[in-house]
């Protein structure tokens, strides 16, 4: 439905869920679904142009780089500068991502360059550095493999239903699936990693739970100390927890332009 419509609301509508869905896809072994996400892309072609803008409004942009150990976030026309730690990272993660859940483990394993360390400790400059996790023995896997196929058979199938709601514009039936999924998402998330792998539970994931939202809402809140409105969207945006998002608001839609270095 949001294909056909055409108007610059509802592409870039388009593209957020085609980017969820591709990635809850790629994360919980759904191949047949990835192939749907991409013919759907297919459909979109290629972006259309758009006029500058001030950042406020329905789509405008904003960035966040790094070179060396600074890092630069430029939005609402305005600067600032960060120096380099762990928050500002796990931010870049999500701001480049936005409304994909990632879990907590991974982003961890994605600043460290492999297994989840911690805890975060705030120096006197606002910067986090890294202790390591004792580690854990897990309790094995969380789910079996015929529950981890129930799981994902009922994501196929509230993916359906979402798109069939969606169309026919049914919004009560939309936010029921939408629950639904989210719920039954996380559920498999938190059982599978990335590339499939059984993720054992143990207390390591809760560390990481703890130990990532304090980094980032850490960073978030210096950002905020520095320009209360420049800090304004992403506070508003990021989620975190077990499972940590960027979710833009879709009615004033800030695209980020996002440099690791």
């Amino acid at each position: 439905m949001l294909l056909r419509d055409g108007d610059r609301a509802a592409r870039t509508r388009a593209e957020m869920l085609l980017t969820s869905a591709a990635a809850g896809a790629a994360d919980i072994g759904l191949p047949r679904l990835a192939e749907q996400v991409q013919t759907l892309r297919a459909q979109l072609g290629p972006p259309a142009p758009q006029a500058a803008s001030s950042l406020v409004g329905s789509a405008g942009t904003a960035a966040l780089r790094r070179v060396g150990d600074v890092w630069t976030i430029t939005s609402h026309n305005r600067s600032i500068h960060l120096n380099d730690g762990r928050g500002v990272r796990l931010l870049a993660l999500l701001l480049e991502s936005p409304g994909n859940e990632i879990h907590s483990l991974d982003l961890v394993a994605a600043v460290d360059g492999g297994a989840p360390a911690g805890p975060l400790v705030e120096r006197s400059g606002g910067q986090e550095t890294a202790g390591r996790f004792g580690v854990q023995g897990g309790a094995g896997p969380a789910l079996d493999a015929k529950a981890k196929d129930e799981y994902r058979e009922r994501v196929a199938a509230l993916e359906a239903a979402l798109a069939t709601a969606e169309a026919r514009r049914d919004e009560e039936s939309a936010a029921a699936a939408r629950d639904e999924l989210e719920f039954v998402r996380r559920e498999l998330s938190s059982a599978v990693g990335i590339g499939g792998r059984d993720r054992e539970t143990g207390s390591h994931a809760e560390r990481a739970r703890i130990n990532v939202t304090r980094a980032i809402r850490s960073t978030l809140k210096r950002i905020a100390g520095y320009d209360e409105r420049l800090g304004a969207e992403p506070e508003a945006g990021v989620r975190t927890g077990t499972f940590c998002v960027y979710r833009p608001d879709p009615l004033h839609l800030l695209v980020w332009s996002v440099d690791r270095g």
